[in-house]
């Protein structure tokens, strides 16, 4: 995982972890995970950034982490990779 802006990279990114409780959720009819349409129960975890406002210019902002998948709790391997190129006015 690492995360950077205008080529900076971000330090200590493990204490931005954020986990919800369990919460109630209902999937609806062709979802875009492939689940049986219903209820069912879900949680949130990921890492949550929030940056001061950045310097009228052109700023990018990338991020991007893995994660293996297990067989054992049914999750899947993810990858993603981001950058953002904002012009900030």
């Amino acid at each position: 995982m690492s995360a950077s802006v205008d080529g900076v990279k971000l330090k200590d990114l493990e204490k931005y972890r954020a986990e919800s409780p369990m919460f109630n959720m209902t999937f609806p009819t062709n979802n875009i995970f492939g689940q049986k349409a219903g209820p069912t129960i879900a949680k949130s975890d990921g890492w949550y950034i929030i940056l001061e406002p950045l310097p009228p210019g052109n700023h990018n902002v990338s991020f991007r982490g893995s994660v293996l998948g297990n067989p054992v709790t049914g999750t899947e391997s993810y990858t993603t990779d981001v950058t953002y190129h904002l012009n900030v006015k």
